[in-house]
């Protein structure tokens, strides 16, 4: 969790360095898609492990 934490930290501050760069905004969107998805994946596994 921590990691993905940094790495959503790093990308919004490359983001705010190139905020007028569609391909900074494509680049955001695909980070912070690809870390939701980590994220989900990992809860389904905790609920899963949990029942």
């Amino acid at each position: 969790m921590s990691i993905s934490t940094a790495a959503l930290r790093s990308s919004l501050f490359s983001f705010n360095g190139s905020a007028s760069s569609l391909i900074g905004k494509g680049a955001l969107l695909l980070v912070a898609g690809v870390i939701g998805t980590a994220a989900i994946t990992e809860g389904a596994s905790a609920t899963l492990d949990a029942v």
